[in-house]
């Protein structure tokens, strides 16, 4: 869910970029390494730890904004490949500097308790990064549609020719979405280790807070896109730069900022994974995350609330394979299903809006 609000905020910004599974990773990393390394400092250790994800997760995706915004290379192409070497820097550092030498695999040493996640339920995963997410989506929302920053970062998004027709700096607009965006894949990532506290749900079992963090998100996150000057520059920006520009919205500062949100959420998500469900760090524990993250933006259509249900429903399709796997049905065949759902929903729903296109060609509209 943060990582698919993360691309959400970017991509509304103009900006495709693919690095949401690295800053996925890296947060993860980020947030294990620093709650490893660092000398514990008490109840600190899990914020110090969640903001080291943070970072983290940032500075993949801050890259190819970089890249793009200096020399024009193209952020698809940049991200897409640091993807890559994202991941084999991470194993280097799992393996020469956090990682367990008694352990029978490549995997990091323990997180120390102060560095845990609390559960919210007890026999379900769900802990205290739940309400982590949630303010996160709510600060994210206020920010883009409530503020002036949101406003711009929309209007880039949305139009950046018009952005810069209004006088808003393009450049930077673009790039602190993009460091938010990262910083908040990394948190993602980080969240994801096992060190945050949980909540007991009836009938559901323990849930991290920073699950219930990541729901009040969204409604934030909407609001900052929808009714914030920030967002509709954000927008505007994204639709058409130039137009942007040329109302003076200065669209490098709104990317800029689009990017540091997509950062922070991309971070959150992976210290999520990372201090939320298990109290280390291994080799393909993000299994993709990011990329689903991609499909969640795409099937809710570019909205907080539609990533929201997006979300729901590609974690409802991981829960099935998991269920099924315990049945005795193949490993392998089960573990395509979380991945071949957003393929069918898009197919599906691009097959409804060719027969709704076809149902508008009358006979007469035809002939002439």
């Amino acid at each position: 869910m943060l990582t698919g609000l993360a691309i959400t905020i970017l991509f509304r910004s103009g900006l495709f970029n693919l690095g949401a599974e690295s800053g996925f990773f890296l947060g993860a990393l980020g947030a294990v390494a620093g709650a490893v390394l660092l000398p514990s400092l008490g109840w600190f250790s899990l914020p110090v730890a969640i903001l080291c994800g943070a970072v983290a997760g940032s500075f993949a995706c801050t890259i190819p904004a970089a890249l793009r915004l200096r020399f024009g290379a193209s952020e698809m192409v940049t991200s897409l490949v640091l993807n890559y070497a994202f991941l084999f820097l991470g194993l280097f550092v799992l393996n020469y500097v956090i990682r367990d030498p008694n352990a029978g695999g490549m995997m990091s040493l323990r997180i120390p308790a102060d560095a845990k996640l609390d559960r919210l339920l007890a026999g379900t995963r769900l802990n205290s990064g739940s309400i982590i997410a949630v303010l996160a989506c709510i600060a994210g929302g206020i920010w883009l549609y409530w503020t002036r920053s949101g406003l711009n970062i929309r209007i880039a998004g949305s139009s950046p020719g018009f952005a810069n027709h209004l006088g808003l700096p393009l450049k930077g607009i673009i790039m602190r979405a993009q460091i938010v965006g990262g910083l908040v894949a990394g948190m993602a990532g980080a969240l994801k280790s096992g060190a945050l506290p949980s909540l007991a749900v009836p009938f559901i079992g323990n849930i991290h807070v920073l699950t219930f963090a990541a729901l009040l998100a969204v409604p934030a996150v909407s609001l900052l896109m929808m009714r914030t000057r920030f967002g509709l520059h954000l927008r505007a920006t994204g639709v058409d730069p130039k137009s942007a520009r040329a109302a003076g919205i200065q669209t490098g500062r709104v990317q800029m900022m689009a990017l540091i949100l997509y950062g922070l959420f991309g971070g959150a998500a992976g210290a999520y994974l990372s201090l939320g469900y298990v109290t280390w760090f291994a080799q393909n524990m993000t299994a993709g995350r990011g990329f689903i993250a991609i499909a969640a933006e795409v099937m809710g259509q570019g909205t907080a609330w539609g990533t929201l249900v997006a979300s729901l429903v590609l974690a409802a399709a991981e829960s099935i394979a998991i269920t099924l796997q315990s049945l005795g049905l193949p490993f392998e065949l089960m573990q395509m299903i979380p991945y071949l759902v957003p393929v069918i929903v898009l197919t599906v729903h691009a097959a409804r809006r060719q027969r709704r296109a076809r149902r508008q060609i009358t006979p007469e509209t035809q002939e002439t």
